[in-house]
């Protein structure tokens, strides 16, 4: 592969595929956050555990494949950092180097977040549900039953 052409088709190439794995990664958070809004629209028309299972579970696995997008794409840039270091100029070095100059937070770790958010945010719509239906000893459960209110 001493050709300069053939090293900047495989760059062109190696670029354009990181590029679809993003845009893969954006439709799945997309999916994920509608699949999310789902249980909480319903939420008083469904069984609350039930909900409460889903939901855990949907932001479970979205957690596993933002990792496992993570480490796709870390691997599919050293090897775009690879094929540059033949080329010219190596712009996802030098961008990957100003990032942490920065000190930027990456952004997997800050996307990983939105899943241990929402299912933080499924536990406490989960609780608070159980205080309503007077499992939970809440103060204002005596109230409900004194006007007859089944929650």
């Amino acid at each position: 592969m001493n050709d300069l052409n053939e090293r900047v088709e495989l760059y062109k190439l190696y670029v354009n595929s990181a590029e679809q794995i993003s845009s893969a990664r954006m439709k799945a958070n997309a999916f994920f956050l509608t699949l999310n809004a789902a249980p909480f629209v319903n939420f008083f028309k469904i069984d609350k555990t039930l909900a409460l299972i889903l939901g855990v579970l949907i932001n479970i696995c979205w957690f596993l494949l933002l990792q496992s997008y993570k480490k796709l794409n870390s691997a599919k840039f050293k090897v775009i950092q690879e094929v540059e270091r033949n080329l010219p100029y190596q712009c996802f070095t030098a961008e990957e180097r100003y990032y942490k100059q920065d000190k930027r937070k990456d952004f997997s770790a800050i996307e990983k977040c939105v899943p241990i958010v929402i299912i933080i945010c499924y536990l406490i719509v989960f609780l608070e549900g159980l205080n309503l239906y007077g499992i939970g000893g809440h103060k204002h459960c005596r109230y409900y039953s004194d006007y007859g209110r089944t929650w």
